[in-house]
């Protein structure tokens, strides 16, 4: 977004938009989108500190204190029709919060302290020691003693401590929660209105004018384009269109395909260039020319890791699974010159299933029958 040509060509890409509509009312809808784009995008950049530190829970780096949200959260939210809940305390989402609360991984206390300290800091530096939300969070202590208070004194920790207290909350008896004195939950209870009022402003009026001007702003470009460009990445069925490429970084040229030599190369017995003692104990016996990854001009940004490559002849020759650094712009447009898909190649796959992995069978179903079979 920095890249002045870039943002140029965006600021085009808008302005023939707007010109090729031609129905006077259609390009009056695009415009007036636009409009509340632009409005609602100046209300998130008013709401944005005190929102990623209280309801997106920057301002808490604590997986004990996420334990408290969920717990208070969770009396507040069942009682309600299911439609009237959060989303993460909907019918269909509950099941990932009781797991979550239910999980037995372990907690450390110093690294608790010093996380929710850091965090807690940054809240003050982010939104000023003057805030009412700092002051009513931090009180007269600093960070790093809150930290400290918090953490010592919460039995959250303990799995067995969570679940005496979810399964009084699904039982719908929400008094264990509403008269524990545990800190963190303390805690959670004494920003959790602010949160939701903060939330439901940026709900109501950042994302939902969002997605309405973006329906507006789809149609006019189906209206202007049709299907000579293909759709936002919606997580439906999409295919995109691109050629195997390389690209030039610092002046150097990239090669757009890896091979499994390569991977022996740069292996060094030690993270990240650690290669697992079953590829190390196969490397005689494979071949270091087979492909491994090959980088791909598709644009891929949205939810398509996983999916085929498949060829001109319809052949599946990969599975996408990352980007270069530079796809991470594809949120914001696709730039052809630098922006690469990158896939697994499928000959390494076959390669690793028979050789590394001792699954020859499960490589010759994959492979399907010859030529001519």
């Amino acid at each position: 977004m920095t890249d002045a040509a870039f943002f140029a060509s965006k600021v085009k890409a808008q302005n023939d938009l707007v010109a090729a509509v031609k129905d006077p009312k259609q390009r009056a809808e695009l415009q007036a989108a636009l409009a509340d784009i632009e409005r609602a995008l100046g209300t998130a950049r008013e709401l944005w500190p005190a929102y990623l530190n209280l309801e997106a829970g920057w301002a808490f780096s604590s997986s004990t204190f996420g334990h408290a949200r969920n717990l208070v959260r969770l009396v507040d939210e069942l009682p309600l029709p299911n439609e009237k809940r959060l989303k993460e305390y909907s019918d269909a989402t509950l099941p990932g919060v009781k797991s979550a609360l239910a999980s037995t991984a372990p907690i450390y206390p110093d690294l608790e302290t010093l996380k929710l300290a850091f965090s807690l800091s940054k809240m003050r530096e982010v939104l000023t020691a003057d805030d009412p939300l700092v002051k009513k969070v931090l009180g007269k202590q600093a960070p790093e003693d809150s930290a400290k208070a918090l953490v010592k004194g919460s039995t959250l920790r303990d799995p067995k401590a969570r679940k005496v207290l979810v399964d009084a909350a699904l039982a719908g008896n929400r008094k264990p929660v509403d008269d524990s004195r545990d800190p963190m939950i303390i805690l959670a209870r004494l920003v959790d209105a602010d949160a939701r009022a903060l939330r439901k402003r940026y709900e109501d009026e950042v994302e939902s004018v969002i997605d309405r001007a973006n329906e507006v702003v789809a149609k006019a470009r189906f209206a202007v384009y049709g299907t000579s460009v293909y759709p936002d990445a919606t997580f439906t069925l999409r295919l995109s269109y691109g050629a195997i490429a390389g690209w030039k970084e610092r002046g150097v040229d990239v090669s757009p395909i890896t091979v499994v030599g390569g991977a022996f190369e740069r292996h060094t017995g030690a993270d990240p260039f650690m290669l697992p003692a079953s590829w190390m104990k196969a490397q005689k016996s494979l071949d270091s020319a087979t492909p491994m990854n090959f980088a791909t001009t598709n644009d891929i940004i949205g939810g398509n890791s996983g999916s085929p490559v498949i060829n001109t002849d319809g052949h599946v020759v990969g599975l996408i699974f990352d980007g270069n650094i530079h796809s991470l712009g594809g949120e914001y447009g696709f730039n052809p010159s630098n922006n690469r898909a990158v896939a697994v190649h499928a000959a390494v796959i076959l390669e690793a299933l028979r050789k590394v992995y001792g699954a020859g069978r499960l490589a010759d179903e994959l492979a399907g029958p010859a030529p001519g079979n």
